[in-house]
This record gives C-alpha cells, structure tokens and sequence, in this order.
C-alpha cells in the first residue's frame, strides 16, 4: 500500500498570544494540546488551497471558550497561539463552545452548546465546492448548516483549535482513531477515500485526511509523476556554491542546465551579476545597481550540470576571484531557446520554461504605454524588469498594492511608478509605462506560482524574534523578504547559507555586502516553508509592514521528511 505520508499536528512553532498568563502545552507527539488556564490554540502543520478534508478533535477535558475553526495561513489568527477572535478581513470560520458559529467575525448560527468534554468534534472542509465551504459535526452529528468562505479569502487554509481557560484537545488528522489512546477507538475505524487514515467516525464521501500524500500539487512538477526525476522542482531551480580561482573554473553539482544564473560573493563586499542564456553568456547585469548591460567573458558556458567560467574578465571578483566563496542561485528555462510571441502590442523574444511557471522575456524599446507577451499560461505574480541601457530594476508583486511597484537595487517601499502601468499582468501580457519608454531595450524575468513549487505572496509582521511561520506547502530552497515599507532591504536566503536551524546567514541584493549574520537568526527553513526568527527591519519589524516574499522549492511538502 502506498503510504500516506505525514499526517496533520498541532504547529509547535506559532508564537503563543501576546503575553497569555499560561501558554499550551503540545505533548503526545504534538496531538494533544493543554491548558491549564489563561489562552491558548495552535493550528495544524498540513494546509491547502484545493481538495476536501475532513479532521477530528477529541475534548477530552473543557470548561469553557473552545473553539474548532478553519483559518487561512496568511491570517492573523493562523499566526496566534490564543483565544482572540479571527480578525474581519481574516475570513476564518470558526464555532465556540457557547454555541455560536462565526463567519469573517460575524455570528452567522447560534447552534446551542457543544464541544463538552468527551464529545468528538469534526470539520469537513470542500475548497472544491464554489463557493468553499464549511461543515461542522459533534459526535457525527452535523450541527448547524453549512457555511460559506468568502469569496475573496486567499488560501492555503489550515485547521485550527483554540481557547482559554483549563482544556484538552487531542486531534485527529487521520492518524488515530484513539485519540493517543484517551478514547476507545470508534466502530468505524474508517479510511478516506484513497485507503489513508484511521478515523473515529466514517468522512463524508469523497472528504481526505490531511496528510501529505493527499496534498494536491501540480502535476507539472511533480516528483512522482510520468516523467519522474525532469519533474522535480530541484531540476527547475537550485543553488550552488564555489570557491573562486581566478582561472578555468567549471561549476557542478547543480543537477540541471542553468538558463538564468545570480551570482554573489559572500565573504565580501561586490556586487550581484546576472547572466541569461537568452542574451547569452557575455551579458552581464548588476541586480544591486543600475548600471547598463556590461560585456563580460567571465561566464563562458552554460552546462548540463552547472556552468563554466574563466579568469579574464574586469568583473572577476564578482564572479571568480581567487579566496573568494560564492554562491549561484540558478532557475532552468528552456535551454536558451526563444521564439517570437506577438500577443501583446509590442513583440517580444521569450523563452519559456511553462511547466515551472518562468519566461524571459526580451523586449523593445517602446515610445508609449505598451503591452508585452510573456509566454506563460497564467498571469505572472512577480515581474524584474531590467533596461539593457541602464536603469533602476523594477519590481512588480501581486503582494503590492495596486499600481505600487519597488525598485531591487533599492531599500526603497512600494510607491506608484508607471513602469508597469499600474496595470496588473494578465495570462497573455504584462505593461509597461512612460517611465521605461523610449528608454531602450530591456529583458524581465516573470514568474507565476506553482502548487508545490514556487510562492508569491505576504505575510504580516508581529515584531517578535518568535516570527511568523509563513506555510509555502514546500521546502524552499530559495526565500527573498522585502517589507513594503521604506528602510528595509531585500534579503535572499537559501539552503546552502546555513545547514541548521536557527539560520543566520542571509544575503542583500540591494547591496554588496557579503553574508549577513545576526546571533538570534533570520529564517528558518521548514519542510512546509519558513519561519522568522527575528525582529530586525529584515524581516519582521511593524514598522515596515506588510512584508512580500517570493520562494522556490527543493522539495514538495508532498515528499518531505518534515524534518
């Protein structure tokens, strides 16, 4: 039988509320979660943005203030260990103990008293449905009717309990149908409808336990999938780190043909270069300036494994000076083969790699606003554009706010440029504004996400060196934080900068600076995603809120160790 995977557990890492007099505690190989007073509440560590799931909870003990609830990742309430109420606009669904169902903070059904000790208490969840749905059950018995999520609440979504006062709950995500043996197991002993699970009572039809190998992701690049090994996010994009030698210097062990290459010394102060296959090897930019494109010999091929490189070049200290330490973080494209795509007003040259969600795209000088064909088959949710004739490098985000953009060589916040119009990319196009044109030529890199690959999106600050864990449904093996406010720079984390947690190692690429280390860490990287672990204007600081990121996987969740 094929095995399930990793099944669903309370999140240890989500910061306890601000200041509750007694924080949970998680026990029972992180199933059972205890208070003995005060506010508590941990959601769980499996989430996602499609399927139907279905979840159990045993109270095994309560007096008052339960809730059991559906909350999105990217809520405030996802990130809080505690009893507050999800915020409006935090679309979570939850039902206290008292009775009342709660709909985006708003009681939609008074359904009478529950969640008493020894009752099991259930949540059905269909993000198929349209509209998404939830449904809730105490000892099989459906209560209430079932409520709608909004329209407009963003996933992945998570289950959650919380609370105050003294009380125990014991999960089941379809591990246990003893509820680690406080409960006799039930009659059912019933699977889903893949053979995974052990529940206490029999899932809705066609509802899944929320373990790993049920987490839908796309079939694109899936691990598993028919063509195997070509398929696995670490064939689209990864990291590789070198020591420079001033001369003939070929780089391995990356495990694919590179189509775009950054590169970055990190033991000292020099700048960024980026190389593409589709202007070819010798062109070179400077992420952190705004120079023009320079011509460069330094990088003279790209390999099936990796890339080579010379010691002749004037910018071989950015690439491979001698006593140097780099690193190469590379994306796979389509093996520097372009074509010509006339879907926008202007023709563009892209090369497209469909399957990883990731043109280049080379366009013309233009005179006015224009529209430019990218290639891909949704629309882009993060946009670097370059000018080959020099310029800031623009960046658009979906986590901007409309008509914002923000400049990577720049610790600059969002603010309202006619680069990209102010017009959000569609699945044929992108914009650009007076600000670029007739300015010259230029090439953007746009990328979209991918279910189990690549994310774009932001998360909400709580200035805590205990920061939010951001759920990506992936390993990441490369992260970049920008908060969207003026004061905080770029920041780039990846796999190699540390190889433990708590991470300290992170790179800017708005400077030159070598690596940067902070003694309390930055980031941890999690088989689900990642976890700030500071309170510096890097990362996690209100003062510079919302912050956007955008990450690239090693590993689906699907397939992780969660170690």
């Amino acid at each position: 039988m094929v095995s399930s995977g990793n099944f669903g557990v309370f999140e240890q890492l989500i910061r306890p509320g601000d200041g509750p007099s007694y924080p949970p505690t998680i026990t029972h190989g992180n199933l059972k979660i205890t208070s003995s007073s005060g506010s508590w509440g941990a959601p769980l560590t499996i989430a996602a943005s499609s399927g139907k799931w279905y979840v159990e909870f045993y109270v095994q003990n309560g007096s008052s203030g339960r809730n059991i609830a559906v909350v999105p990742t990217n809520s405030g309430k996802y990130q809080q260990g505690n009893y507050n109420q999800p915020a409006t606009g935090d679309y979570a669904v939850n039902i206290n103990s008292g009775g009342d169902i709660y709909n985006n903070n708003s009681v939609t059904q008074s359904v009478g008293s529950n969640q008493a000790t020894g009752a099991v208490m259930a949540v059905a969840l269909n993000l198929d449905a349209s509209p998404r749905t939830v449904q809730f059950y105490q000892n099989n018995s459906t209560i209430g009717s079932v409520e709608n999520i909004n329209a407009s609440a963003e996933g992945p979504f998570a289950f959650m309990a919380f609370g105050h006062n003294q009380s125990i709950f014991v999960v089941n995500a379809g591990q246990d149908s003893t509820f680690t043996g406080e409960k006799t197991s039930g009659s059912s002993n019933a699977t889903d409808d893949n053979g995974f699970g052990d529940f206490y009572y029999t899932p809705p039809s066609g509802f899944l336990a929320m373990c790993s190998a049920n987490l839908p992701i796309s079939a694109d690049i899936d691990p598993g999938g028919d063509n195997g090994s070509t398929d696995n996010p670490s064939t689209q994009c990864g990291v590789v780190t070198y020591s420079g030698n001033a001369s003939t210097n070929n780089i391995s062990g990356l495990g694919f043909l590179p189509d775009l290459t950054w590169i970055k010394v990190t033991n000292t102060a020099s700048n960024h270069v980026l190389n593409d296959s589709s202007r070819g090897t010798n062109k070179i930019l400077l992420p952190n300036q705004t120079n023009a494109e320079i011509t460069s010999g330094n990088l003279t091929s790209f390999d099936s494994d990796g890339f080579s490189l010379d010691g002749t070049s004037d910018y071989q200290a950015n690439f491979n000076a001698s006593g140097n330490s780099y690193v190469a973080w590379c994306w796979r494209c389509a093996g520097g083969t372009t074509s010509s795509n006339s879907d926008g007003a202007s023709t563009t040259t892209v090369q497209v790699n469909q399957k990883a969600g990731f043109s280049i795209v080379e366009f013309p000088n233009y005179t006015s606003s224009s529209t430019f064909g990218h290639g891909l088959s949704q629309a882009p949710t993060f946009i670097w554009a370059n000018l080959l004739g020099g310029s800031n490098r623009g960046i658009y985000h979906s986590g901007m706010d409309s008509g914002k953009i923000m400049y990577i060589n720049s610790n600059s916040g969002q603010f309202t440029s006619s680069i990209f119009n102010s017009t959000a990319p569609t699945s044929t196009v992108f914009s650009l504004g007076a600000t670029y044109g007739g300015s010259g030529a230029g090439i953007a890199y746009c990328w979209h996400d991918v279910e189990g690959y690549s994310k774009f999106g932001k998360f909400t600050a709580n200035n805590y060196e205990d920061g939010p864990v951001i759920y990506l449904g992936f390993k990441p093996s490369i992260i970049i934080i920008k908060g969207l406010v003026t004061g905080s720079g770029w920041v780039i984390k990846d796999d190699t900068l540390d190889t433990f947690n708590p991470g300290s190692g992170v790179l800017e690429p708005n400077q030159d600076s070598g690596k940067y280390t902070t003694a309390g860490g930055v980031v941890d990287i999690l088989s689900s995603g990642f976890k700030v672990r500071t309170d510096n204007a890097v990362a996690n600081s209100t003062s510079y809120d919302p912050y956007i990121y955008m990450a690239w996987a090693s590993t689906p969740f699907k397939y992780t160790n969660t170690l």
